[in-house]
């Protein structure tokens, strides 16, 4: 009885070792092949184009676009339908694909800057850990962080010859491959020479864009520039195929920010920040997604949710300072259920914007709604169509909704993305809407104070501030007010009279960024802060420029012109690049009148013209096109000028 009882043990034993063991997928156990698979680690890379918004791929459904190779790779892929790039430049934009962090948060936020941050920050960029988990990491070519160079250090190659060939055999890879066909810079005035292959009369225009036929003409020779991209996708696929590592490469194709073309590039709407992103997963790492292949996915992804991912897809370990959620790999979390944005310094032209979309509503908070979207800036105007776009305005040949790019800004905007996917009728005076937005201006408030924004002080003063360590550092540390900071910028740039004396409070305050953001209190109400002519006279000696030039601005602004004048005209003098931006800043958006201009021009002019000065600091190039545009601005035949 005890020999038939032990082997009856026995027996059962061995079968729940069997059903552990053998293979029974239903219960969560795994094969050999996903044995073999967890030791292994998959090939990864990422095709980038540049300033394209999803409209112009044709997997998002618009019947003008002509993607096929795009579209291939979604048939077997994952379409995401809200992915989101954070800021709607490509230095910005790539700091932030870069570091795993939003850029406001590492004082990356600016255009084209070279701010350091600490090394700890570095070491945790994501090509330094794929390295470190063994990766070869290859990117070809651009780089544009906004971090001092040379860029290169991060990757094991970098440069139009880097490529994952190079790697030791068996060793995996993460390479990135970028592609300039539909950038700005390819829709300058020479392209339209020629005829587009695209009809101009598919198009849907904007309801922003004029429909004149230079608007047509652009649109169209951009779709053009996006089937020439498409075509350089395919090849890039086929060459992984002929190399025979599709099967272990994971292939994510993404666009860089919004689109190029007037009101997308530069600005928080829709088109400046949603981006095209489709992924790619072979058979072999199926078990490393939860989605089936070739569904579309509503699920808000934003670019500071890209290197968490890539750490969850490789499992080289995702680090505590990263603050996006990775959305695919075995360590994939909930989305956040809000994508935040953010526009700051565009080279030449100073601004300030901060944004949130839950996914339907998008509410943009503009700290500088005295300067207009669409300031002039030498780089875009370029192209026949914004050129067009300004002449149909300055004649008077717009309607309401296509001249609000040109006028100044209004403190916040509420669009509902479902209903008016152009966001062009800003709902945030009507009262149907108040408790969303106040929703999300409080979402975004408590956000900006989260993550210890660094917008909120102004360039020439980032160094004095950071002393010997770096703007992260100091923003991040308990000397930094943010909270106070929020608060006082909210007051300044509401547009609200009954803010006076806080504004008049803040210019006296100890505290430098305070009395800025008073003096922009003073620019942005204009006359109607008159009463503040005593402050800001005392702060046109204030020992910061971007202090002493906005102060002067408001007293302009104001009607008192000589003073202005006078004390723009002596800040000239200034060595320093940072300061000379606010104060040709200050210049560009006031009504200068005739008689001040030749006097001012004698200063400006050598600043335009003399290519052998240099000044303090690395952004003379902005100031210098400044200056430029003020000189043909008050000397030129034609405004703005046609470059």
């Amino acid at each position: 009885m005890k020999s038939y009882y032990n082997i009856w043990i026995t027996t059962l034993l061995i079968l729940i070792c069997l059903s552990v063991f053998s293979g029974c997928d239903d219960q969560g156990s795994m094969t050999e092949e996903q044995e073999i698979q967890s030791d292994e680690r998959p090939n990864i890379l990422w095709l980038v184009s540049e300033d394209n918004s999803p409209e112009t791929i044709s997997i998002y459904g618009d019947p003008a676009a002509q993607t096929p190779n795009i579209d291939r790779l979604a048939e077997t892929g994952l379409v995401y339908t809200n992915a989101n790039s954070n800021a709607p430049v490509c230095s910005v934009a790539r700091s932030v694909l870069l570091s795993g962090m939003h850029a406001p948060s590492t004082g990356l936020h600016h255009h084209r800057t070279r701010t350091a941050v600490p090394e700890q920050l570095e070491n945790i960029f994501y090509p330094r850990l794929l390295q470190e988990a063994g990766y070869y990491t290859t990117n070809n070519a651009k780089t544009d962080y906004n971090v001092p160079g040379p860029h290169d250090r991060f990757w094991d190659e970098s440069g139009n010859e880097a490529h994952y060939e190079n790697r030791e055999e068996g060793q995996p890879f993460f390479a990135v491959f970028n592609n300039e066909i539909p950038h700005e810079g390819q829709m300058f005035l020479d392209v339209m020479a020629e005829d587009p292959e695209t009809n101009p009369d598919d198009i849907t225009l904007p309801d922003y864009h004029p429909d004149i036929p230079e608007i047509r003409r652009s649109w169209a020779h951009y779709y053009d520039l996006n089937r020439q991209m498409d075509e350089w996708v395919g090849r890039m696929v086929e060459e992984l195929d002929d190399l025979g590592l599709r099967e272990d490469t994971i292939i994510m194709y993404y666009s860089d920010h919004g689109g190029v073309l007037p009101r997308s590039k530069r600005t928080l709407y829709h088109t400046g920040t949603s981006v095209a992103l489709v992924v790619h997963i072979p058979d072999k790492w199926q078990h490393l997604i939860v989605e089936e292949r070739g569904a579309k996915i509503d699920r808000l992804i934003n670019f500071v949710d890209f290197a968490p991912t890539i750490m969850s897809l490789t499992g080289a370990g995702i680090p505590d300072e990263y603050q996006g959620k990775p959305f695919l790999g075995k360590e994939a979390e909930p989305a956040e259920t809000t994508s935040f944005m953010y526009r700051d310094r565009m080279d030449q032209n100073i601004d300030m914007q901060r944004g949130v979309f839950d996914g339907r509503y998008r509410y943009i908070r503009n700290f500088m709604p005295h300067r207009p979207n669409g300031q002039f800036h030498n780089y875009p105007f370029n192209m026949v169509a914004m050129q067009a776009w300004y002449h149909e305005w300055s004649e008077g040949r717009t309607n309401s909704v296509q001249s609000r790019y040109w006028l100044p800004q209004e403190p916040f905007e509420l669009y509902d993305f479902q209903d008016d996917p152009w966001e062009v009728d800003n709902l945030a005076s009507d009262p149907q809407y108040a408790d969303m937005l106040d929703e999300l201006r409080n979402e975004l408030n408590q956000y900006l104070v989260e993550i210890r924004d660094a917008g909120f002080i102004p360039f020439d003063m980032m160094e004095t501030f950071s002393g010997d360590s770096t703007l992260y550092q100091y923003t991040q540390s308990n000397e930094y007010p943010i909270d106070r900071l929020v608060e006082i910028a909210e007051l300044a740039s509401s547009r609200n009279p009954a803010t006076v004396t806080d504004i008049k409070h803040a210019m006296r305050d100890e505290y430098a960024p305070v009395r800025f953001w008073g003096a922009i209190g003073a620019v942005v109400l204009g006359y109607e802060a008159r009463t503040t002519e005593p402050e800001l006279i005392e702060l046109l000696e204030d020992e910061f420029g971007s202090v002493r030039a906005t102060a002067a601005e408001a007293l302009g602004r104001m009607g008192k012109n000589q003073i202005a004048m006078d004390a723009l005209y002596d800040q000239l003098d200034s060595n320093r690049n940072d300061e000379l931006l606010y104060i040709l800043n200050a210049l560009a958006h006031l009504d200068v009148d005739e008689e001040f201009q030749g006097r001012l021009l004698e200063k400006i002019q050598p600043l335009a013209l003399d290519e052998d000065m240099t000044l303090e600091g690395d952004i003379f190039e902005h100031s210098r096109r400044i200056a430029q545009y003020l000189n043909l601005k008050w000397t030129g035949d034609e405004y703005p000028p046609i470059f």
